[in-house]
């Protein structure tokens, strides 16, 4: 705070100086401390003040009064001129999650929760909020040493996505093209490998060649679908015509063998015929 000292002698000569005190620094954030944001987190200085800032245990670049909405946990220190220090953490959640622990830190404490537009009953075992049930849960939460009201929206998603396999059935072996296609949500990443090796495929891309594949289908919460199925070689219409005309071709040199012939020895004429038998084949 701001003291003012007046000081007097015998004579009533008065003299008077000032002088502050800071032992806090000062800033503002609209968000509670160890809280979850959807996003839109700010910092305001209201002193000279130098931040260091880690994003996801990284060194994070930021300056005040940028606008933070990118997913992640963040933390940072602030330091004013006189070396006061402070330490502040919170997290940014826009993404669905499988479960939900959240653990309050003092002064802090549960308002009240919607579920899916209705009021939900929680459990707070030490000061720890856990969702855990598939819904929508909307938040809000009292900061009694900032005196704010602050609130949160979480999405709670346990089901595993899945996708159509055309061509084959799950777990299956085929001839056929085969496409994937109708992934249940968005966003999704999806691995696939052939024999082992990765593979990398786009859905609704016809799949030609053959082998074992493996693939695994993973949404935004986390769970994962996993198919396989097995694509053995078939001959083209072309690869079979070029193969039925070498089989052809090898019944006609075998019947030119089998022709019948003459054989003259001195006087004595003798036909002589060669049997042979002769199987007509295709290559495969």
């Amino acid at each position: 705070g701001e003291y003012v000292i007046y000081v007097s002698d015998k004579a009533k000569n008065t003299i008077s100086f000032e002088f502050q005190i800071d032992n806090e620094v000062s800033f503002d954030i609209n968000t509670y401390y160890g809280g979850i944001s959807n996003g839109g987190v700010r910092i305001i200085a209201y002193e000279v003040l130098q931040i260091v800032m880690y994003k996801d245990d990284k060194p994070f670049d930021y300056y005040f009064e940028q606008i933070l909405d990118e997913d992640g946990e963040y933390s940072f220190s602030l330091v004013d001129e006189f070396g006061n220090k402070v330490n502040y953490f919170f997290s940014i959640i826009t993404k669905k999650k499988q479960s939900l622990k959240h653990i309050l830190q003092e002064n802090i404490s549960v308002v009240s929760v919607l579920k899916d537009n209705e009021i939900f009953e929680v459990d707070i075992t030490k000061n720890e909020l856990y969702f855990y049930d598939e819904g929508i849960y909307l938040v809000e939460i009292f900061d009694g040493q900032k005196n704010e009201n602050y609130n949160f929206e979480i999405c709670i998603d346990t089901t595993p996505p899945t996708l159509e396999l055309v061509g084959v059935e799950n777990g299956g072996t085929t001839k056929r093209i085969v496409v994937l296609r109708n992934v249940s949500e968005k966003p999704y990443e999806l691995y696939m490998t052939v024999d082992g090796v990765p593979f990398e495929y786009k859905i609704g891309d016809e799949i030609e060649k053959s082998g074992r594949f493996e693939v695994t289908l993973i949404d935004e919460a986390g769970n994962i679908s996993n198919y396989s199925f097995e694509r053995i070689y078939s001959l083209n219409v072309s690869s079979v015509a070029v193969l039925a005309g070498f089989g052809a071709m090898g019944v006609l040199v075998v019947i030119f063998i089998g022709r019948s012939r003459k054989r003259y020895d001195k006087d004595l004429v003798i036909e002589e015929t060669e049997e042979v038998v002769t199987d007509e084949y295709t290559e495969n």
